[in-house]
């Protein structure tokens, strides 16, 4: 109850509150047989880690920033996109520059 008015003095409610606890939980207590966060769109019944509150947005941050994958991965979300535009380009002109210092 303590932490439901603290959430709700910063104008969040009921259903942000078990994202945040489901999104704490994930992190610091992985599911049995883990050693390390994970989170996707899949529910765990099918396999996947699914996390409460966590959506396409989420999961893409996640593996963007989280998992170095904004060279490949394919946003949906418009500032996504440009963040990973710009990943490909920088990933792209570092293989290069690596090509280069590897043939000198």
């Amino acid at each position: 109850d303590a932490l439901r008015g603290l959430v709700n003095s910063l104008g969040l409610f009921d259903d942000r509150l078990k994202s945040l606890l489901a999104i704490t939980t994930a992190f610091l207590l992985p599911a049995a047989g883990e050693d390390a966060f994970a989170v996707d769109l899949k529910k765990r019944e099918q396999g996947g880690h699914k996390i409460h509150g966590v959506g396409e947005f989420g999961w893409h941050s996640w593996l963007i920033f989280c998992r170095d994958m904004g060279a490949t991965l394919k946003a949906s979300d418009e500032a996504l996109k440009s963040f990973c535009r710009w990943r490909a380009k920088r990933h792209k002109l570092a293989t290069a520059e690596g090509a280069a210092a590897g043939e000198a």
